[in-house]
């Protein structure tokens, strides 16, 4: 299965490696590279929080799926981890970087929630997903409601925004 659609640059790269693994000689490895990969080497990456916040979108989106197919559990479970993300890029942006959920909440409360940046609810929404993760990955008889996730889902959206707006006004 050829995966050039994914990378249309892909040929071109198996090419120059091709052709590097067929040098006979230790100066024929030195030969530059083509200027089609270098280019490809030198794009701009994205910055740690836009990661940060991306990883968090693709986790709503999951949460989203998965509840839609009524599996609010691990709908709950991909919702926290998108509101760990957010939570992260917004320390992040303080230059505090963890990974801990515990140390991530408590960072937060800290640095954002006690001094009034972001709104008491958002402090609450991280703990209460930390909550009901924890209960539906392991407990056997936990399990969440279509109207719970759904506000939830609602709730992570706003905070997500809030997120966003405040990591704008910091730059």
């Amino acid at each position: 299965m050829s995966l050039d659609y994914l990378c249309p640059q892909i040929p071109q790269i198996y090419e120059n490696i091709y052709y590097n693994c067929n040098m006979t000689t230790l100066k024929d490895w030195t030969t530059p590279l083509p200027k089609v990969f270098k280019a490809d080497l030198a794009q701009p990456t994205m910055s740690k929080i836009d990661q940060l916040l991306d990883r968090a979108s693709d986790k709503f989106t999951a949460a989203e799926i998965l509840a839609n197919h009524e599996y609010f559990d691990d709908a709950v479970t991909r919702l926290f981890h998108g509101l760990l993300f957010c939570a992260r890029a917004l320390l992040y942006s303080k230059s505090t970087s963890l990974q801990d959920p515990d140390e991530i909440i408590s960072a937060f409360n800290k640095e954002f929630v006690k001094p009034g940046t972001m709104d008491k609810d958002f402090g609450k929404l991280l703990k209460d997903a930390k909550t009901m993760a924890e209960k539906a990955d392991f407990s056997l008889s936990f399990n969440v409601s279509e109207e719970k996730i759904k506000s939830m889902m609602r709730r992570a959206e706003l905070f997500m925004e809030k997120v966003e707006d405040t990591i704008s006004e910091e730059e």
